[in-house]
């Protein structure tokens, strides 16, 4: 089954061409950064693509696009029902999480990469004055636990860090759109799921002051709430996939519970 899916992802243009799209996004966020400096780092590019607004609505949305509206599409065309017949409504619905997370990971992830690269073929990773300022910061303990990856032997592990934290935070806002369209069918509704997952949770732990383990947007960033726990940046990114995986299998039992209960599937 998880085959099947996986096989369907790759063999769909969407994924190819969301991957494209998460990268020239996140170029045209950057034009004005680069026609502003001539003299400018990888690093510094990567910081200014960060922010809420067009650019975190417009790649929730891409985000989506490549498997996590396959449910609702399986139910318009009946596709599902020659599926059960084959195998557990419980089989289908986890390999549908799983290969809804690992799409939007991987589409952020390779985005990114494919970014980066492009970025380093004209400008260099860090400029001087970028590494003597990351150098005073290291000796004063001033850096994030990501920062402390450009002061090591391997800068770019700083980048694949924090692109992965960003990913996973993406796969998560998936992986909720396919579970909520397990009841909502209207797919300009789901396309807006991240947006209204994000300032719903905003108002809550604004309203409630939930602990700020319960900010997962900004965990996204950095790894947030984690990174005031460690300095450690292998055991922030852990914390960080961790804490992304325990809410991707909390909507994979939602989801699950949501389909076995739809009418029509009884």
């Amino acid at each position: 089954m998880i085959r099947m899916h996986f096989d369907r992802l790759f063999r769909t243009k969407r994924f190819y061409v969301a991957v494209l799209c998460v990268c020239g996004l996140s170029i045209l966020s950057l034009l004005g950064e680069i026609q502003a400096f001539s003299k400018a780092s990888v690093y510094y590019f990567i910081l200014s693509r960060h922010g809420i607004g067009a650019f975190f609505i417009a790649m929730s949305v891409i985000s989506v696009f490549p498997y996590a509206l396959n449910y609702s599409i399986d139910v318009e065309s009946r596709y599902e029902y020659g599926i059960f017949s084959r195998c557990k409504r419980r089989n289908y619905c986890w390999a549908n999480i799983l290969v809804t997370a690992c799409s939007a990971f991987l589409t952020v992830l390779l985005g990114y990469l494919l970014l980066y690269l492009l970025l380093r073929l004209r400008y260099p990773l860090l400029l001087p004055e970028e590494e003597e300022q990351l150098l005073l910061y290291a000796q004063q303990d001033g850096l994030t636990p990501y920062e402390q990856l450009l002061t090591g032997r391997i800068p770019f592990l700083y980048f694949l860090s924090v692109f992965t934290t960003e990913a996973m935070g993406y796969a998560f806002l998936a992986c909720v759109t396919l579970t909520v369209s397990a009841k909502v069918k209207n797919a300009f509704i789901l396309l807006s799921v991240p947006l209204m997952v994000y300032f719903g949770c905003q108002y809550l732990t604004n309203i409630l002051r939930l602990p700020w383990i319960f900010r997962w947007d900004n965990i996204m960033s950095h790894g947030g709430y984690f990174a005031l726990l460690s300095n450690n940046p292998g055991i922030v990114l852990t914390e960080v996939i961790l804490y992304f995986s325990a809410l991707i299998v909390i909507c994979g039992f939602i989801f699950t519970k949501l389909v076995k209960g739809s009418k029509g599937h009884d």
